[in-house]
């Protein structure tokens, strides 16, 4: 009996207990006075989460951005306006290329440049007959340059060709050469003193070497009569010319088109001679400055 006295006295111990901390438990949820000293721990982070910003980050802010607010403003001002400078500069290179485009003498709307020209062969004066020898002078009266080509003319040994200017009883000599082991020679010389008397032929003699008489030899060679026309027609007739075996002897038009009075450019006109279909006409083989005179003596027809 008093072993059941004690399990009762132990059961309501145990559960006066239980329930103390059951209560406990139910005022610490409904927010009694001693569940307030929790909510005191988050004030913690927030000085240690804003002072250390404030202090730390706030500060090099502060000096770094009134350093670059005060000096950037006059330096970045300043390369501004040397950019707006250039436009100058950039205007006299398109005023300078304008006069550079002059045209070349005898090119384009430039008129045809005078000149005394003849085609050479064994004629009237000759009197040492080769029978295959030819070639060409043409003597311009603008500049006094005075060019011959010659073909077939035997390379002579002891002796050399020597090209005269003639007018009734005067001869002026155009200088003396040797034709190469084809018989071709090609010559330019500047005869501007002779450029303004008139000459009515023109012959080539055969000199001794050395040679000390002002006079011509007696010995002729090739000759022909000196006429009056201008650069473009004379290279166009030239005795080498392959311009009329095509395109007829005055441009007219024959196996090729006609190109007396063409409405080509010059730029077109370069590219079709440049690109000339079984032919091969080079700036070595013909010259763009001879093409220039040929063309503005075509567009004048």
């Amino acid at each position: 009996m008093y072993l059941r006295i004690a399990k009762d006295s132990l059961l309501r111990t145990h559960r006066i207990l239980l329930t103390t901390l059951l209560v406990s438990l139910l005022m610490a949820g409904c927010g009694g006075k001693e569940a307030e000293p929790t909510p005191a721990k988050t004030p913690a982070p927030t000085p240690t989460f804003t002072a250390a910003p404030t202090t730390e980050i706030a500060m090099p802010l502060v000096e770094s951005s009134a350093a670059p607010t005060d000096t950037p403003a006059p330096e970045v001002q300043s390369p501004l306006p040397t950019p707006t400078a250039p436009p100058s500069p950039l205007e006299e290179p398109t005023a300078e290329p304008q006069p550079t485009p002059a045209p070349t003498s005898g090119f384009e709307s430039q008129a045809p440049v005078p000149v005394l020209a003849a085609n050479l062969a064994c004629g009237a004066q000759c009197n040492t007959p080769e029978a295959d020898a030819v070639g060409s002078v043409v003597f311009d009266l603008s500049s006094g340059e005075f060019r011959t080509w010659v073909a077939n003319l035997d390379p002579l040994e002891g002796q050399v060709y020597e090209g005269w200017l003639v007018q009734g009883a005067r001869a002026e000599s155009t200088g003396r050469f040797n034709t190469s082991s084809d018989g071709s020679a090609a010559e330019t010389i500047d005869l501007s003193a002779l450029k303004d008397d008139p000459w009515s032929t023109f012959v080539f003699t055969i000199e001794p070497e050395p040679d000390d008489s002002p006079a011509p030899a007696a010995a002729h060679s090739i000759d022909g009569v000196l006429r009056e026309t201008v650069m473009g027609e004379a290279l166009y007739t030239r005795f080498d010319s392959q311009c009329q075996t095509c395109h007829g002897t005055s441009a007219e038009g024959d196996f090729g088109p006609a190109l007396r009075g063409t409405g080509l450019s010059y730029g077109e006109f370069l590219d079709k001679v440049r690109n000339h279909p079984g032919a091969s006409f080079t700036e070595e083989t013909v010259p763009s400055v001879d093409l220039q005179h040929l063309y503005a003596w075509l567009v004048a027809q």
